[in-house]
């Protein structure tokens, strides 16, 4: 059975700017303009 898992390779984008969505010390944010995306629990 082949499984499949995700790499920290695989890029989001920021709605903000396009840029690059990263998860760093425990929560997201756009490495470009530094947007904080809102978590479920807002």
């Amino acid at each position: 059975m082949s499984t499949q898992r995700r790499t920290s390779s695989e890029a989001y984008r920021c709605p903000k700017c396009d840029g690059v969505l990263a998860y760093a010390d425990g929560s997201w944010g756009c490495t470009d303009c530094r947007y904080v995306p809102g978590h479920g629990a807002d």
